[in-house]
């Protein structure tokens, strides 16, 4: 047991020194897309902790975001991941004005699993990342779901919409 987890502290040692070597060599635009399971044993061989043959990921999708595309994917992830929790608070907030809190709550609840999803990332690398993809399109989608929410109910329950300060949930 101590053996295998030597060997694999040893080894996400080594994948994460790499990537982050990876950037520093290459900062701006990074080694390329896809480059970094390529360029790991060249890497690697610099450090002297990692002596695995087959093909390694960073097991680290910031870390492994900032070796492929450098800066300049790094910015781009992160005003992507701005506009994905900024599009969800708006989309919350404004069905929580109109006091339709079951779905401003379950819109909160998204924000909070792809928060642990982002959490997760630390230590997933981007063999997963289409399925950040699918969070990103659907939290993307929110703030028209809003819209289409509020309008059916305006539509439907012109009369039950909060005037001020009553919710939706708490009206009969």
């Amino acid at each position: 047991g101590g053996m295998a987890q030597d060997l694999s502290l040893r080894g996400r040692t080594s994948e994460m020194l790499v990537a982050l070597q990876m950037f520093a060599d290459h900062p701006i635009l990074g080694v390329g897309l896809g480059n970094y399971p390529l360029l790991y044993q060249e890497y690697a061989q610099r450090f002297g902790l990692e002596f695995r043959s087959e093909v390694r990921q960073a097991h680290n999708l910031y870390l492994e975001i900032a070796s492929e595309t450098g800066l300049l994917g790094v910015f781009s992830f992160a005003v992507l991941l701005w506009g994905m929790f900024s599009s969800i608070w708006r989309a919350q907030q404004s069905l929580a004005r109109k006091g339709l809190t079951s779905l401003s709550n379950m819109v909160a609840a998204y924000a909070f699993g792809l928060l642990g999803f982002l959490i997760s990332a630390l230590f997933i690398h981007a063999v997963y990342f289409r399925n950040f993809w699918v969070l990103a399109g659907i939290a993307l989608a929110i703030p028209r779901m809003a819209e289409v929410e509020i309008e059916v109910v305006k539509k439907r329950f012109p009369k039950m919409l909060p005037k001020s300060g009553t919710k939706f949930s708490d009206r009969p």
